[in-house]
Parts: C-alpha cells; sequence; structure tokens
C-alpha cells in the first residue's frame, strides 16, 4: 500500500506561512565514540550532530521574506500534512502528519526559481535545535537539544541525564 503526502501547509507561529511543495524534516545522525578493546572495536552513541531542514514553499511573499531574512531571530515552524493510504486507486486511510520545528534561517534565496507561467519556488534551509513529530496528535518523537529533551515514542530517554545534571 503506497502512502503519500498530500496537502501541506507551515505555518511559523499560529500565522500561516505558505504552502509547501517540499519539505525534508531533519535527520536524526548520531555522533559516536569508538572504543578499542583485544580483539576490536565498537561505537557507542555519544550526541546528535548538526540537524538542518529544507523546505521549499511555493510563491514568493515579502512576508516570508522578511522573517527568514534575519539569521539571528528563532523560528518556529509547524507543517502539517495528510498521510494517505491507497490500495491501487482506492484512498483506504488518511492521517494527519504534524512536523514541528525550532530554530533559524541558514540559507535562502532572495527570490526563489522564477520560471515563466510557473509559481515561484522558494528554498530556505533551517538549523534546526528542536523537533517533534506527530501523527494524528500522538507524539511520536521529540528532542530538543538545548534543553535536553529526548522522547521516542513517549519514553523519555534522557530524564536520567537531566536529574544527573541537577535540571529536573
Amino acid at each position: 500500500m503506497p502512502t503519500i503526502l498530500t496537502k501541506g501547509n507551515v505555518y511559523l507561529g499560529k500565522s500561516l506561512f505558505g504552502q509547501f511543495s517540499k519539505f525534508t524534516a531533519p535527520d536524526i545522525d548520531m555522533a559516536t565514540l569508538e572504543i578499542k578493546n583485544a580483539i576490536g572495536s565498537y561505537n557507542l552513541p555519544t550526541a546528535i550532530n548538526v540537524m538542518k531542514s529544507t523546505l521549499t514553499l511555493i510563491g514568493f511573499d515579502k512576508e516570508v521574506f522578511s522573517k527568514v531574512g534575519n539569521p539571528y531571530q528563532e523560528l518556529n515552524l509547524t507543517a502539517y500534512g495528510s498521510l494517505d493510504k491507497y490500495s491501487n486507486e482506492t484512498l483506504e486511510s488518511s492521517e494527519q502528519a504534524k512536523l514541528v520545528i525550532r530554530g533559524s534561517s541558514q540559507k535562502f534565496s532572495l527570490l526563489g526559481e522564477l520560471e515563466q507561467q510557473n509559481n515561484i519556488e522558494q528554498a530556505i534551509e533551517f538549523n534546526v535545535s528542536a523537533a517533534k513529530l506527530y501523527i494524528n496528535n500522538v507524539e511520536k518523537y521529540a528532542i530538543d537539544i538545548p534543553n535536553l529533551v529526548w522522547r521516542v515514542n513517549g519514553v523519555d530517554i534522557l530524564a536520567t541525564v537531566r536529574k544527573n545534571l541537577g535540571i529536573n
């Protein structure tokens, strides 16, 4: 059964930021430490490498540009989409996908990609310090690097670390 993402909107805070043709969620890329002993070596996860996200908006909006034009301004983005499952041509189910990210703009186009008789597409790349993924309003994943929060399917995997550091 193929699953496709349809009808994507993205919000900046509570205001509609635009429609997107493409949104790349941040990758979770683990930094590791190699441990060596007499018979070999293995890696232990130690941290998360820098997270990035990209967004391609349909159309150009000067208000959007003014918000992403300042790389020192925190951006809180929420992308909504519909995850639709098909069996042949029949729509079997539809679920809401919601991705929430906090970060700052890293790279953006001054005007976007221009092509006659076509929508302008404006690509924006973000540095991401926090991300949450929800499917049908159920949190599947949450990571907030500055605040030492990391939950997978509701399980807080850094609770002991925060306690050990006196943060809780």
